[in-house]
């Protein structure tokens, strides 16, 4: 079983790096797939600061060792609805999962 590598402050950086690469996505002068690059960056932002939630929360992992591998984007939308410490809404969900 692979031992558990993610911290809170690296998802947090890898989120704060999908953001800012989607805000240059945003802002940059090509219009080749100027919609998918922001929308993929953004999503993968949500998706790390979830997994952050989840461990500050205190959740001892993010990690399915059924599948051994990290959990997606689902999962961690799932969880941090059931987590009364995030205070994730269906609403918010619903727009996290839109993306």
């Amino acid at each position: 079983m692979p031992k558990e590598s993610y911290d809170v402050r690296t998802l947090r950086a890898k989120a704060v790096a999908s953001l800012r690469t989607g805000v240059v996505a945003f802002n940059g002068l090509d219009d080749d797939a100027r919609v998918t690059r922001i929308l993929l960056h953004l999503q993968h932002a949500f998706e790390m600061l979830l997994k952050s939630a989840l461990l500050a929360s205190g959740n001892k992992t993010v990690f399915d060792k059924k599948k051994r591998m990290a959990i997606g984007m689902e999962a961690s939308v799932k969880r941090c609805i059931q987590n009364s410490s995030i205070k994730l809404t269906n609403e918010e969900a619903g727009t996290i999962r839109v993306l």
